[in-house]
């Protein structure tokens, strides 16, 4: 049996918006079998992981001095803001594993240097990169790492869009094992920009909070630095610029409203 868990999820412990047991409840209706617990900075959602079918992977986003690292398998909170080299020490004195996020995503911030640190893999697919040349980019430089995918979702209605397959698991051991061995595949696609504004559209004023959440951790940034990153998303393509701008604009608007 293959099963499918997204590799990079929030919940409301940091900057997400569902509690732990929503996304536990919402795994089936997404077409995954589980996902990796990625807060940023705290592990306090994994207290509210209990007899559960679906597999939580125990798990945290870690901003460091030089960008995020996902480490999974994390018994204790490694803190924030550490220089890259000395949070990995960290995570890997626990055993656990410490995957780059997201390295070449021009919105939040990930350690595009990733081969200069003891890094054990990378995330070469992640959802909410809006161009693909990101998640490419990564996929072409992680070679002989593990590689994850994940949705990085904030929102329980976007977590399965991307995911890694592993064969046979009984146990969060069992996922930590194949990816030391590179037995898993990864999978999915990045979100629309349509898709995106229809997931909001579906919660729009019901909850003040995920409006907040949605604009301030994705589409306002996008305005704001939209002057700054011009030029490197026309040198990526000029398709990709104008779906990243007019997809923000509209968001934004909507979101506003």
């Amino acid at each position: 049996m293959v099963y499918k868990l997204d590799m990079h999820v929030h919940s409301r412990y940091s900057d997400g918006t569902n509690s732990v047991k929503e996304l536990i409840r919402a795994t089936k209706h997404q077409g995954i079998d589980g996902f990796a617990l990625t807060d940023h900075d705290t592990l306090k959602g994994l207290a509210h992981v209990k007899n559960t079918r679906a597999l939580v992977i125990p798990g945290c986003e870690i901003s460091t001095q030089g960008g995020h690292v996902l480490a999974y398998g994390i018994q204790e909170c490694v803190p924030k803001d550490l220089p890259v080299e000395e949070a990995l020490e960290r995570v890997h004195e626990q055993g656990a594993l410490a995957v780059c996020a997201h390295p070449f995503d021009f919105l939040f911030k990930g350690v595009s240097n990733f081969k200069a640190y003891a890094f054990d893999g990378v995330e070469v697919l992640n959802a909410l990169n809006l161009d693909s040349y990101s998640n490419t980019r990564a996929q072409k430089r992680a070679h002989n790492m593990i590689h994850t995918g994940g949705s990085d979702a904030h929102l329980y209605q976007s977590m399965g869009f991307a995911y890694t397959l592993f064969e046979s698991l009984d146990s969060v051991d069992d996922v930590l094992v194949q990816l030391k061995k590179k037995q898993n595949r990864v999978g999915g696609r990045v979100l629309r920009a349509k898709e995106y504004i229809a997931l909001s559209k579906q919660i729009q004023s019901s909850n003040d909070r995920i409006k907040h959440c949605v604009l301030t951790r994705l589409a306002q940034p996008i305005i704001n630095t939209l002057p700054l990153q011009a030029g490197v998303l026309i040198a990526r393509g000029v398709i990709p610029f104008i779906r990243a701008t007019s997809y923000a604009r509209e968001l934004v608007s909507y979101l506003r409203a």
